[in-house]
């Protein structure tokens, strides 16, 4: 608890590039679902973080969630 007080971060580092997740927000906040975010970044070939074969709304709302933890601590 003392560690993540300090600012450590604990799990598997994120392997979405900044770009993606920043289009991940905007399409969002523009009022696209998570599974339409996730169809557009498969057109797109936008590489999933996992290295599966295509995107999913929950991977997209995985993503959304924890960029939004971020900012609020």
């Amino acid at each position: 608890a003392e560690a993540k007080a300090n600012g450590a971060r604990f799990g598997r580092e994120r392997s979405a590039t900044p770009e993606t997740v920043a289009r991940i927000l905007h399409e969002r906040s523009q009022g696209q679902s998570f599974n339409s975010i996730a169809a557009g970044l498969d057109a797109d070939r936008i590489p999933t973080p996992g290295g599966g074969l295509r995107w999913y709304g929950s991977n997209v709302t995985r993503l959304h969630r924890a960029e939004q933890r971020e900012e609020v601590a």
